[in-house]
């Protein structure tokens, strides 16, 4: 037996996202409630950041000596630029020197040693989304929730822009196809858009420019992704871009392409991380069950999708599974299956070179 890597693309599955609050807050769910995907489940207070105020600096004055000259002590709570410490002319000589806070925060410690003091700023209010469509299996109180979904799941090679959710529309018709700035309009408004093979840099403006939450791709250059989250940050906009194939100029697979077609209307989950990348499609009610794979590890009949060239992305059936190690064109002695691509050509890939694809 032999266990292949993760599989890329399970049409119909059991779904499990664990949500964690970033530090210790409350949960607002309870066991086996229904949640969507904009409904906030937990939430908390993410702690202020340290700001250091150089206060012997600007008063010019010896470090030891900044305690006569504070205005505010341990404790106070503070405005953006008030004045926390003063050194005053006398007898009409000198200039006025002050001291003020870069932020709003509160006072926490003063150093005579250092000559500085320093500024909290205020918690930020941190919301904790469910992201996904589904029901509360699992509640760690303080900490988040497991939320359970059946439907569809792809994984993909990258991505980036973080977690997005809205209803899939296709924009392309073929896997092999560009997408260009002239396939998105205002009708994909809000939306999960979804290419083909490509992305150009106008059709990332575009997107822009239509509010698009989302893009899953086949291929895409690595400068390019990175760019494309400079263009939505100088527009104050969050782009979630999942790259499902690879860099480069690449298809995305037929049965891919064919299953995000089928599921068109519907509202998607997508995360796009460099080392996370996810499209998610609930699209079954509450109470039906998802019968197992047929199969769960490489043997004749599985399902196994191609990650490498010379047949990268193509979908094929598993004939045999070789006990022997065979020769291949490198001249590396290696283990593979035995595969029927989708267009009948039969070939030897090495195990490594294939995962497999869940039905």
């Amino acid at each position: 037996m032999y266990l292949a890597s993760q599989t890329r693309v399970a049409p119909s599955t059991t779904i499990q996202v664990e949500r964690l609050l970033p530090v210790r807050g409350e949960v607002l769910v309870q066991m086996g409630q229904r949640v969507e995907p904009a409904e906030d489940v937990a939430q908390t207070s993410l702690p202020g950041q340290s700001h250091m105020v150089d206060v012997a600096r600007h008063l010019g004055v010896g470090k030891d000596q900044i305690q006569k000259f504070m205005l505010k002590k341990e404790g106070d709570v503070l405005q953006p630029d008030e004045v926390i410490a003063a050194r005053r002319r006398r007898l009409g000589l000198g200039q006025q020197r002050f001291s003020r806070t870069p932020v709003a925060g509160t006072l926490v410690d003063l150093s005579t040693v250092t000559g500085r003091v320093t500024i909290v700023s205020q918690p930020t209010p941190f919301s904790l989304k469910a992201h996904v469509k589904g029901r509360v299996v699992n509640v760690m109180p303080r900490f988040g929730v497991v939320i359970e979904a059946q439907g569809a799941l792809i994984w993909g090679c990258t991505g980036r822009g973080g977690e997005a959710s809205g209803v899939l529309r296709m924009v392309v018709e073929n896997p092999t196809d560009e997408l260009v700035a002239g396939r998105i309009d205002i009708s994909c408004h809000g939306s999960i858009i979804v290419g083909g093979a490509w992305i150009s840099e106008a059709a990332l403006l575009q997107a822009a420019r239509m509010n698009v939450r989302g893009i899953v791709v086949g291929g895409m250059d690595a400068t390019r992704l990175e760019h494309s989250q400079d263009l939505h940050t100088e527009r104050n906009q969050n782009l979630v871009v999942v790259i499902l194939e690879g860099f480069g100029h690449i298809p995305m697979a037929q049965e891919t392409f064919d299953l995000l077609a089928s599921l068109e209307g519907r509202e998607a989950s997508i995360r796009g991380e460099p080392d996370h990348a996810e499209v998610i499609v609930p699209r079954m009610q509450a109470g039906e069950t998802v019968a197992p794979p047929a199969h769960t590890f490489l043997e004749p009949g599985s399902t196994v999708r191609v990650v490498r060239e010379p047949y990268m992305s193509q979908i094929g059936t598993v004939l045999a599974v070789p006990s022997r190690a065979r020769i291949i064109e490198t001249g590396v002695l290696v283990r593979g299956v035995e595969v029927e691509l989708s267009g009948g050509e039969r070939v030897f890939v090495p195990r490594t070179n294939v995962e497999l694809v869940l039905h």
